[in-house]
């Protein structure tokens, strides 16, 4: 038997075509894993990123406000200093 009718035989027996169409699903099924796993990852840290700046721009709303009596206590400390 040459090399060729036994590579015939393995590959096309009812073995080999298991074998290839196992593969075939599996390698079919973990790319549809992954871009589902890699959708799911960027939504949640979409999210995650829309959070931190709906915080972000309240902190630096708070600290415009901060700022704000600061500079009236300042004014007022001043005035007191002056009488």
């Amino acid at each position: 038997m040459d090399s060729i009718s036994i590579a015939n035989n393995s590959l096309f027996s009812v073995n080999g075509r298991r074998c290839i169409i196992i593969a075939l699903f599996g390698i079919f099924g973990l790319t549809i894993a992954y871009y589902v796993f890699q959708t799911i990852v960027f939504v949640q840290i979409k999210d995650v990123l829309k959070s931190l700046d709906g915080d972000f721009a309240r902190m630096m709303k708070e600290i415009h406000s901060l700022r704000q009596n600061v500079t009236m206590l300042e004014t007022e400390t001043e005035s007191l200093k002056l009488i």
